[in-house]
């Protein structure tokens, strides 16, 4: 990056810990989209196919 640039009164080293800031926290909160989403998926399908934590336990103290 040229010095003129980067905003003035800032070193390198602020600009970049100032990036990786923003770039870490951006992940984070993609990543956290990911999650809610695939939750929200896998509980609609259980919910059509009518299954539920509670009636799979049962099916498997039923079995064994």
């Amino acid at each position: 990056m040229r010095e003129r640039d980067r905003a003035p009164g800032r070193s390198r080293d602020e600009h970049a810990a100032t990036s990786a800031a923003v770039t870490g926290l951006s992940w984070v909160f993609f990543a956290i989209g990911v999650v809610i989403t695939l939750g929200a998926a896998t509980g609609m399908t259980r919910r059509d196919r009518g299954t539920s934590f509670r009636a799979a336990l049962t099916k498997t103290r039923r079995s064994s």
